[in-house]
């Protein structure tokens, strides 16, 4: 079995270690044969910030852990070569997303994980590539949720290829995704910007009234700052024909605001 013996420069780690020839024949008295448990060959690592190789004497031990004196037993060959490699090692940062949006008028108000850096181990080449491991939005689906959200997630299988973890405990992280419910505050837009879709040529939309009330969520810090006048919206009136109407608005609004509920509008449509 190889082995390494010491610690490597800082830094780095051992990553395989390999022995050739890996077979040993041994001959000698049974009474010293029949107490052969295992049969390692450690190389010193001690210091290396590269991969080694060298030639090792194999020992012998009982199961006990005590080593046999091979005096009296021949073996074929009194040394193997041994190779360890030594990895670099790296913190590197977690990147979670999330899938889908919270209950209505829920919003995330924070992700939070632990550990928040991981320590990874793999050759010069790969780690160079490596600064953030992005654990895909599906991963945390919130759809719906309108409660905190604690899930522990395995990261393993994200680590790119040639990259591991130091220490593979590390794989398991404690996410937890908090939401709490909006705040809702109704504005008056302009309806001068709303978009009409598919209106056919020659027609014209005339709305009732020069601004539509909605309603939108958020948190009252961001409502605070919102500005009605530039808000937009749309309607689709295909198939429409001549008269009055009142449709579904669809607002176009920033990822820190959702709309909230059913907000209408009504409008004539006529030739122009």
């Amino acid at each position: 079995v190889p082995t390494s013996a010491g610690t490597p420069a800082s830094g780095s780690v051992v990553g395989n270690v390999s022995v050739s020839p890996n077979v040993l024949k041994v001959s000698g008295p049974a009474e010293v044969i029949g107490k052969i448990d295992k049969v390692t060959a450690a190389i010193d690592v001690t210091n290396m910030s590269m991969d080694i190789s060298d030639s090792v004497i194999p020992k012998l031990y009982d199961e006990k852990g005590n080593e046999i004196d091979t005096t009296k037993l021949n073996l074929n060959l009194s040394t193997v070569t041994v190779g360890a490699q030594i990895l670099n090692t790296k913190s590197v940062g977690l990147n979670f997303q999330t899938s889908g949006k919270p209950g209505e008028d829920y919003q995330i108000t924070s992700i939070t994980y632990e550990p928040q850096n991981v320590r990874v181990k793999g050759t010069a080449a790969a780690l160079n590539k490596l600064d953030m491991i992005t654990i895909p939005k599906e991963v945390l689906d919130v759809s719906g949720i309108q409660s905190d959200m604690t899930k522990t997630v395995d990261i393993s299988s994200y680590l790119p290829n040639g990259v591991d973890l130091v220490t593979p405990s590390d794989k398991d992280i404690a996410v937890t995704v908090e939401i709490e419910k909006a705040a809702v505050e109704e504005f008056n837009i302009p309806t001068a910007n709303i978009s009409i879709n598919n209106l056919k040529s020659g027609y014209k939309v005339t709305f009732d009234e020069d601004k539509v009330k909605v309603a939108i969520a958020g948190f009252s810090s961001d409502l605070d700052k919102l500005d009605a006048s530039k808000v937009t919206a749309d309607i689709d009136v295909a198939g429409l024909k001549e008269g009055e109407h009142t449709l579904k608005l669809k607002l176009n609004l920033a990822e820190e605001y959702a709309q909230s509920g059913n907000q209408t509008v009504t409008f004539t449509i006529e030739k122009k």
